[in-house]
């Protein structure tokens, strides 16, 4: 099963889902709301500038692409910082059950986790505000806008459920609906 993205509904998801920072190298650790700093990020560019600053996120969910362009040079450097490799599709404009298995199972891991989806990643922030523990923090890239960071808490998973309640579809892996 999957979940998939009305068109309707696509311009409310192309909002920023937390706090817009204009720039990533403003970006500092008073950024990151929780004590044990559990942080996420989805996008391959937002991904590598947090490495090259020396934040290496616990969970990092990729797609081998900048603003829909091919980069194999930063996918091979994000690479190099992770100790786990979990490979999923996903087709753009949906979550899938295997892309939320494979989220879920890396926030269960002890291990740093990259996730590396075929397809599209993008959408990966609507599992990933759902299933992560409250106190996580979640970074994604706005296209030419900047960084959007997403303190995970009680409002932004009250918010996510009304977001998946307006998706077509249904997951098998869908938990706590």
């Amino acid at each position: 099963m999957t979940l998939k993205l009305r068109k309707k509904d696509r311009k409310e998801l192309k909002k920023p889902f937390g706090r817009l920072i204009n720039d990533l190298s403003k970006i500092d650790e008073t950024q990151f709301s929780s004590s044990n700093n559990k942080l996420v990020s989805v996008g391959d560019y937002t991904t590598f500038k947090l490495i090259k600053r020396g934040k290496i996120p616990f969970l990092s969910i990729i797609d081998g692409k900048v603003e829909r362009k091919e980069k194999p040079e930063i996918e091979r450097e994000i690479k190099k910082s992770y100790e786990e490799e979990v490979n999923v599709k996903n087709p753009p404009g949906h979550v899938t059950d295997e892309l939320v298995n494979a989220i879920d199972k890396c926030l269960a891991s002890d291990k740093n986790s990259l996730l590396i989806v075929e397809g599209e990643e993008d959408l990966a922030v609507v599992p990933v505000v759902k299933l992560a523990p409250i106190g996580y923090t979640l970074m994604y890239g706005q296209p030419n806008e900047g960084v959007v960071v997403v303190d995970i808490n009680k409002d932004s998973k009250k918010s996510i459920k009304k977001i998946i309640k307006k998706m077509e579809g249904k997951l098998n892996a869908d938990k706590n609906n």
